[in-house]
């Protein structure tokens, strides 16, 4: 879902060879392999980058900032990008300034508060949004350094692997260890282009049972989110992992030996890279001028290392911070640790994925739904969860649908999600306004219910306002899609709880006050989706775990205690 190519940054391709060849000059990627157990590398950079809008071309929330810019300049940005970047139902939904927030995220420092300008046309107060939104067009078209060729572009190499992961070790060893940088990433390896910046990384490696020379490894990667909303403040965390296998030889890794497996093999990063120039792309925006209005320099800058670092995910309500109001207080200092928040587990895409295909339980725990085991629903009905532990913890909902469609219906922001031990909790609450709608595809539908000890983060789920615009969308195209429930259907639940129809019919309104609370939907990257689905969809049909079986995640180690269990019901 984002736009970023070599025909908006100017890059300068730097020889992997050229690197390669540095790293073995100065030996600083050398190490002891004497030990054969499992050894692990991270690192943090000095500073990490803030989370921001990527502003899709298709919907033109880019004029609003653009609008202003030129209110105050007397400049027609916004006309430019009318006639280069028009929006509507036509353009990708990929296409935007995820590239240009990458750049800006490293590069500036994060707006965090309203403020008032003055331009050479006039002044007038400017949003958070606004002013990332300024910044975004400013590094549009950044002098970069590359690393691999990106894919589909009909330019240079079109090998899906030409950024190899022992590559990869090496660049983030340089930037975000050695220099302490993030450094930038397109994720996703087919046609599409997902910008990320990183700013951490920790690798897990170990000699491979039973292949000589050869270990096997594990690749975390912390990023700064840009799925938030376009005011919001701080950094919201993004992690994936990858796994990959490479060759040691007297005590270094082998150039050229490492290949991407597993699930990897078709989800990878695709290239590298780090802007050190701003240039705007729009030849109405004067970089200069846009930083000399928003912080009073006009030269180009790196965040000050002083600056807020907010590693936690700050739409959770029990992060303690209000994200949406510009004079939320932050911490002024790192973390103790620097990766992953304190008493908080993360979860990548795949490791979400096996936590829902699990079938075992630390504790008793049992969930149920309204109508019962196989209760048949109609589009735009609404249901109700109860749920009972025997230990107290942090209480998760997701549901999939026939597609294997994943998506988190509770908590959502500013939802409270502990639950006591041996108490019948119903979700949501009798009296509560918050309800769990009905949705097609036809088919079976499950809920997985996860009970954790430790709040849990949860990577690539879209947040705030954002989240709101986009369940709206998918509401309104349920009314146009909902149908009444016929007499067959009528007789079969006249013994079942009545539940409220909000879509096309007397419910309708209702319709507002929850329209909000509908899922927590995840944006994540083409393949990454993909593979996913896939993988839900195989375990739909065998109830067996493949990420399990292949031995690629033990959820069980990465989570600790934790119980769950699941309800099936029909929509037709």
């Amino acid at each position: 879902m984002r736009q970023h190519s070599k025909s908006l940054i100017s890059f300068r391709v730097i020889s992997l060879r050229m690197i390669l060849a540095l790293f073995l000059f100065t030996g600083i990627f050398s190490f002891s392999s004497s030990n054969c157990s499992a050894e692990m590398e991270e690192a943090h950079s000095n500073l990490t980058p803030w989370s921001g809008y990527w502003w899709p071309h298709y919907e033109g929330a880019i004029l609003g900032p653009l609008s202003k810019y030129d209110k105050t300049t007397g400049k027609n940005s916004a006309t430019w990008e009318k006639n280069n970047h028009p929006s509507g139902s036509q353009v990708p939904k990929w296409f935007g300034y995820c590239h240009a927030w990458a750049a800006s995220a490293v590069m500036e420092q994060e707006p965090r508060k309203s403020r008032q300008v003055q331009g050479p046309a006039s002044s007038l107060i400017l949003k958070v949004s606004d002013q990332k939104g300024w910044l975004a067009v400013g590094h549009a078209k950044d002098v970069a350094n590359s690393y691999g060729d990106r894919f589909g572009d009909n330019r240079g190499s079109e090998d899906r692997h030409d950024l190899a992961p022992d590559q990869l070790w090496r660049l983030l060893k340089l930037y975000v260890k050695q220099q302490g940088i993030p450094l930038i990433l397109d994720v996703e390896a087919g046609d599409q282009v997902w910008n990320y910046p990183i700013y951490a990384y920790r690798i897990q490696y170990q000699p491979q049972a039973g292949a000589n020379g050869i270990y096997q490894a594990k690749l975390g990667l912390w990023m700064a989110d840009d799925a938030v909303a376009p005011d919001f403040v701080g950094v919201k965390v993004r992690y994936q992992t990858y796994q990959f296998t490479f060759r040691m030889q007297n005590g270094s890794v082998l150039m050229g030996s490492g290949k991407w497996v597993g699930n990897s093999l078709k989800d990878h990063p695709d290239f590298a890279w780090y802007p050190y120039v701003a240039r705007p792309e729009n030849p109405e925006i004067d970089y200069k001028l846009v930083k000399k209005m928003l912080t009073g320099s006009g030269a180009t800058t790196s965040p000050n290392e002083n600056r807020p670092n907010i590693i936690a995910d700050n739409n959770r309500p029990d992060s303690g911070n209000n994200t949406n109001n510009d004079n939320s207080s932050t911490t002024e200092s790192r973390p103790n640790n620097p990766i992953i928040p304190e008493g908080v587990d993360l979860l990548s895409p795949l490791e979400l994925a096996a936590l829902v295909m699990n079938r075992t339980a630390a504790f008793n725990f049992d969930v149920s739904i309204d109508r019962f085991e196989g209760g048949i629903y109609s589009v735009g009905e609404t249901f109700k969860i109860s749920a009972k532990s025997e230990e107290p913890g942090y209480l998760y909902l997701l549901h999939i649908d026939p597609q294997g469609n994943l998506d988190l219906i509770f908590p959502q922001a500013g939802q409270d999600n502990k639950i006591p031990a041996g108490k019948l909790m119903q979700i949501p609450a009798q009296k509560s306004k918050q309800q769990f709608l009905v949705h097609g595809p036809k088919g079976q539908h499950r809920v997985t219910a996860v009970v954790t000890t430790r709040p849990l983060l949860l990577s690539g789920l879209i947040s705030g306002t954002q989240q709101q615009q986009m369940t709206q969308h998918k509401v309104d195209k349920q009314k146009t899609e909902s149908r009444p429930v016929s007499q067959k259907q009528k007789s079969k639940s006249q013994n079942q709880p009545q539940n409220k129809k909000v879509a096309g019919g007397a419910g309708q309104e209702n319709l507002k006050e929850y329209q909000s609370y509908q899922t927590g939907q995840f944006r994540w990257h083409p393949s990454q989706q993909k593979i996913i689905s896939e993988l839900l969809q195989q375990y739909l049909q065998d109830q067996k775990n493949p990420l399990t079986a292949s031995g690629e995640i033990d959820i069980n180690q990465i989570l600790g205690k934790f119980a769950q269990d699941e309800v099936l019901f029909l929509v037709q």
